[in-house]
């Protein structure tokens, strides 16, 4: 018995010369763009220069900057200072408080809930804001807690008049 004859290989049609012209501009196209998006971070990084039409690779460049972080202070009469849950304070029991600003977006509101610390926790107390700002250097200081954030209580005498 003889083995079946092999099939004949099978014909690629023959690509029209504008076809294959298309798919090469394609090619070139799209190692181009290619060569761009890595160029870009290659001329930056490895060959540590810089260019307006090469841009460097930055992931989230501007994301995060003017956050304001906030912590309260209670100063004690010794000098001890202890640091304030805003949260527990204002709002106790209440796993997502709704009536304390859960962010403060400027200066004024860090004022604002240090105020409102000072009357819940009563006359005699000692409230420092230390706020920071987030920039692209770094963290920047705008409040350094060295001022009483409380109303000094009038004396006796004033609020007889």
């Amino acid at each position: 018995m003889t083995p079946p004859p092999a099939p004949a290989p099978a014909l690629r049609p023959a690509i029209p010369p504008a076809a294959r012209l298309r798919r090469t501009a394609r090619v070139v196209v799209f190692s181009l763009c290619a060569l761009f998006i890595w160029g870009g971070p290659i001329y930056e990084q490895v060959l540590h220069r810089w260019s307006p039409a090469l841009r460097g690779w930055q992931m989230f460049s501007g994301q995060g900057l003017g956050v304001l972080q906030a912590r309260f202070v209670a100063v004690h009469a010794d000098g001890t200072r202890e640091q304030l849950d805003r949260y527990a304070i204002l709002a106790p029991g209440e796993p997502l408080p709704r009536r304390v600003e859960r962010r403060l977006k400027n200066e004024d509101a860090a004022h604002r809930v240090a105020r409102t610390l000072c009357t819940s926790l009563g006359a005699d107390v000692d409230v420092r804001v230390e706020l920071r700002r987030s920039t692209r250097k770094g963290w920047t200081t705008v409040l350094d807690g060295t001022t009483n954030e409380c109303p000094k209580p009038r004396a006796t005498s004033e609020r007889a008049r």
